[in-house]
């Protein structure tokens, strides 16, 4: 056997017998009660809590020597890179600027690890565990003693699942019934793609006139129609499509920058829409 080969398997030895289920690549499919942690544990203010709500976290995980890191990217960040190791040991988050104390370990094919910060969380620890379910979806939850936990779900990248954005579980039970597999979410891109525009969407690309329209539509309970505002906005509009487009190719999505560059053409009507064309955006 060779030299590099024995290296490895003697690594992969010292890994939990499920390890190889969380490796590979992973995006986002939706999250519940993040604006409450982020409120409550980030202590982000109104403004910036709306924004990071929109951003989707893609996560790789890898294995360095030998234990399972977690890489998170979100586009406006730096990358979060979390050990899932046994024992105590410290992580920094480079965003919060902050070092917290870890102590990890693994209770079957889930990693639970329990951090704590004196300035973060009033200085309660927080535990998270993260898991692959049966399904194939890669759970996390962070517990920090607010209302109910924060959740993260993930498929593998590739698969065909909506990539939803962030909810909160009070604010939109219908589009969390529709993520509830990827089958039913695969469907939801799929009409939202394809459904032709209505007449009121043709000043989702102005700024603060989409902000009040999207806000209305939550206030009236109706959050898939807001959410679709928002997400219209964010393609269509002329400078943050652009910081939309390149967000998407720097993560390797060029498929994804490319709809929204073709969706920002339809707008600026040097591209005419169709419900048949296969990089048709949500129209409305």
């Amino acid at each position: 056997m060779p030299a590099h080969a024995a290296i490895l398997l003697a690594l992969w030895a010292r890994l939990p017998g499920g390890a190889n289920k969380f490796l590979g690549e992973w995006q986002q499919l939706k999250t519940e009660n993040y604006q409450e942690y982020l409120r409550d544990v980030v202590g982000l203010g109104w403004a910036k809590l709306k924004v990071a709500q929109r951003i989707a976290m893609q996560q790789e995980i890898v294995i360095e020597g030998d234990t399972l890191l977690c890489v998170t990217r979100c586009p406006g960040a730096r990358s979060v890179r979390e050990a899932m190791r046994t024992g105590d040991f410290t992580f920094h988050e480079p965003n919060a600027g902050v070092t917290f104390e870890v102590s990890g370990r693994w209770d079957g094919d889930t990693f639970t690890w329990r951090r704590r910060h004196a300035l973060i969380n009033g200085g309660k620890p927080i535990v998270a565990r993260r898991w692959v379910r049966s399904d194939g979806v890669l759970v996390s939850t962070h517990d920090w003693g607010g209302r109910a936990p924060f959740v993260t779900y993930h498929v593998r990248r590739g698969e065909d699942a909506l990539v939803v954005g962030n909810s909160s579980s009070a604010e939109d039970e219908e589009a969390s019934d529709v993520t509830n597999s990827t089958e039913a979410a695969f469907v939801w891109r799929e009409w939202c793609r394809r459904r032709p525009p209505r007449a009121n969407a043709a000043l989702d690309w102005v700024p603060i006139i989409s902000q009040v329209k999207s806000l209305t539509q939550a206030l009236a309970g109706d959050a898939p129609a807001a959410r679709l505002t928002q997400e219209r906005f964010s393609m269509q509009c002329p400078i943050v499509s652009q910081c939309r487009s390149l967000a998407e190719s720097l993560m390797g999505d060029n498929a994804a920058a490319r709809r929204t560059q073709l969706e920002q053409l339809r707008v600026l009507r040097l591209r005419p829409a169709h419900p048949a064309d296969e990089d048709y955006a949500c129209g409305g």
